[in-house]
């Protein structure tokens, strides 16, 4: 389905063929095919592999055997990035090629003040992810990708105060526990 020259259902010719081969028997894709956002299926269940690695190199191990029934969709570029969570304008938002996920959190308006910044995860056409590290280089963000931003968890504030009368009360009971010791044993 999808992004190729000869869409339709194909009867599988041998037990070697793979998803190449299949791709290549319905003329190739198309184009403006995005093979990063393409899905392979089996048993109703999408199978996680990259189409990019798989069409540059037949040989790649992820160049799955098919099986009856199985399907494959080569998809077409969206022009879109999500950004959702924990910003300030949740959305989607046009796909710039060199826009990095800073581009697009400051797109997005930035993080609100319940986001959590060790949160900011990046999740790609193909089913991986990354996770976004604020000292270290920006993921690269990919046409359909998901920028999501993950809510600070709620933890109560450091109080001086209760922490003072609890050590002061365990203080307390340990001069109790000495001076009753020193009184039996004198």
């Amino acid at each position: 389905e999808g992004a190729v020259y000869y869409p339709g259902d194909y009867q599988i010719k041998s037990s070697t063929e793979k998803v190449t081969d299949l791709i290549n028997r319905a003329g190739g894709i198309l184009p403006e095919a995005f093979p990063m956002a393409s899905t392979f299926k089996r048993n109703n269940k999408i199978v996680k592999l990259s189409f990019t690695k798989i069409l540059k190199n037949p040989n790649s191990k992820e160049n799955f055997i098919l099986l009856p029934g199985d399907s494959i969709n080569i998809s077409m570029k969206t022009n879109i990035v999500d950004v959702v969570g924990e910003v300030n304008q949740p959305g989607s938002f046009k796909y710039y090629e060199n826009y990095s996920l800073r581009k697009y959190l400051e797109i997005a308006g930035g993080l609100t003040v319940n986001a959590q910044p060790k949160e900011v995860w990046i999740s790609y056409p193909d089913g991986t992810s990354k996770q976004f590290k604020k000292f270290f280089r920006s993921p690269k963000v990919y046409d359909g990708s998901i920028i999501s931003v993950g809510l600070k968890q709620d933890s109560e504030p450091f109080d001086v105060t209760e922490y003072a009368k609890e050590v002061t009360s365990i203080l307390a009971s340990l001069a109790q526990v000495y001076i009753i010791i020193s009184a039996v044993n004198n």
